[in-house]
């Protein structure tokens, strides 16, 4: 992988963290906690995209954590 690729990558990554922060809140009509988005920030992408493909089954910031600890 070159350097642009491996920039790209990581620029997609992190619009990823973004993306799910926005998509949440909206989704719960609050802002996360800090801590929250603290695990959101320092999630695998492996992580991230879990959390993306269940985010229609996330019913609370709580699951939030509960995913994210497994």
């Amino acid at each position: 992988m070159n350097l642009f690729e491996s920039l790209q990558e990581e620029g997609e990554y992190i619009g990823k963290k973004e993306f799910l922060i926005r998509a949440l809140e909206n989704k719960f009509s609050q802002s996360l906690s800090d801590d929250i988005k603290d695990k959101i920030e320092e999630t695998d992408k492996d992580g991230i995209d879990t959390l993306i493909d269940n985010i229609f089954e996330i019913e609370s910031p709580e699951a939030i954590r509960n995913i994210l600890e497994k």
